[in-house]
């Protein structure tokens, strides 16, 4: 029997399920604040004016820029990074933003494999959440975008392996709901990050708002997702992935009964499509 035939068993998607689900969702939503963040903390006002009124504000001759106060502070307008290739800036943080990003999506899903999805989630859930608050406190562009970088890095884990989580956890069936709904949480988390910008005005505290909100959504991940039965069985835990999955099936209302597990060898793996094959269920 294969081990998604078990969670038929067990109940595809129960409460047990719910609960990761709910930690899938939370993570989007952070993911939603972080990802186009630089939208608004690297923003350039259309309508800047030279304190001296006979130059333009973008020239050169200009002794200071004044910036609309009614308008969003950005780390642009802090630093004076409005005119010429200065705007660059902007646009070069959230690429190395995203290079974080695509590194961390090579990297981090390799250590979900080694040392188990549920760990690497928590920790790439707080130090994402830790490296955004800090960033929020940098005093140059180029501390603040290392800080951006490490917190891409991070949040690919978030993104990359709670899926891969989520979708272990549940019945074949399920998998296209777990798949699809993050993306919305995803647009929710943006919605969230427009409505906390125009609340806050000001790149630094609107940064740090959501860092600390990063941070503290470790708390219920830890309370909501389980490591996933099949990484231990792959792993050879074979206890471990039978305990998970009577807790599965018990707080699905369910009974599996007595089960014998056993980890698929070479053979019976390339008798089955590779020797990444699913593990066994013996009933």
């Amino acid at each position: 029997m294969d081990i998604d035939d078990i969670y038929i068993r067990t109940g595809e998607f129960g409460y047990f399920q719910w609960k990761a689900f709910a930690g899938s969702l939370i993570g989007a939503i952070y993911g939603g604040t972080d990802m186009v963040q630089n939208i608004f903390s690297g923003s350039i006002p259309d309508n800047m004016t030279c304190i001296d009124k006979n130059f333009s504000a973008c020239d050169s001759r200009c002794p200071s820029i004044v910036y609309p106060y009614d308008k969003f502070q950005s780390f642009s307008t802090e630093w004076n990074l409005t005119c010429g290739t200065d705007t660059s800036f902007s646009s070069n943080t959230q690429s190395i933003f995203m290079m974080g990003v695509m590194i961390g999506s090579f990297m981090v899903g390799g250590l979900g494999d080694k040392y188990g999805r549920f760990p690497v989630i928590l920790s790439c859930q707080f130090f994402s959440g830790l490296f955004c608050l800090i960033s929020a406190f940098a005093h140059t562009w180029t501390i603040y975008v290392c800080f951006r970088f490490l917190t891409g890095f991070f949040l690919s884990g978030i993104i990359n392996v709670s899926f891969v989580l989520t979708s272990e956890l549940v019945g074949p069936s399920k998998r296209g709901i777990i798949g699809t709904m993050p993306a919305l949480a995803f647009a929710v988390g943006i919605v969230i990050l427009s409505f906390v910008s125009w609340l806050t005005q000001n790149w630094r505290v609107m940064t740090a708002i959501f860092g600390i909100f990063g941070v503290l959504c470790t708390a219920p991940l830890y309370c909501l997702f389980e490591e996933s039965p099949r990484w231990h069985l792959g792993n050879g835990n074979v206890e471990k992935s039978k305990s998970i999955l009577k807790k599965i099936a018990r707080t699905n209302g369910h009974d599996l009964g007595d089960i014998e597990l056993k980890v698929a060898t070479k053979l019976e793996g390339s008798s089955k499509g590779g020797l990444h094959a699913a593990p066994y269920i013996m009933d």
